[in-house]
């Protein structure tokens, strides 16, 4: 019995082993081409990012500066935020002695 467990296990290292050594091989180094066009898209990535928040913002400014009272500004934070301050101003009309709606 221990020498079955024993083989078990020094076949199971060899095979883990062996894959291990296989994955190290087949990394090659990357190429200058590979790594301008990397640079390329992370670049560009963040390029989009940056664009996407400034349109939110402005929409959010947009709508928080038309906004006539506190209904108008959960509105404005429902829309553009997806709701995740609705409970922070919930709360802030709480702490204020207004009804919480």
């Amino acid at each position: 019995m221990i020498r079955k467990v024993t083989i078990c296990s020094c076949a199971l290292a060899s095979v883990l082993f062996a894959g291990l050594a296989s994955a190290d091989s087949s990394t090659a180094p990357q190429s200058p081409e590979d790594f301008t066009a990397k640079k390329a898209r992370i670049l560009q990535k963040m390029d989009d990012r940056e664009k996407k928040m400034a349109q939110r913002r402005d929409e959010s400014r947009a709508c928080i500066t038309a906004a006539q009272n506190n209904d108008d500004l959960r509105a404005c934070w429902k829309t553009t935020h997806h709701g995740k301050h609705w409970k922070h101003l919930k709360q802030a009309d709480e702490a204020q002695g207004q009804p919480a709606k």
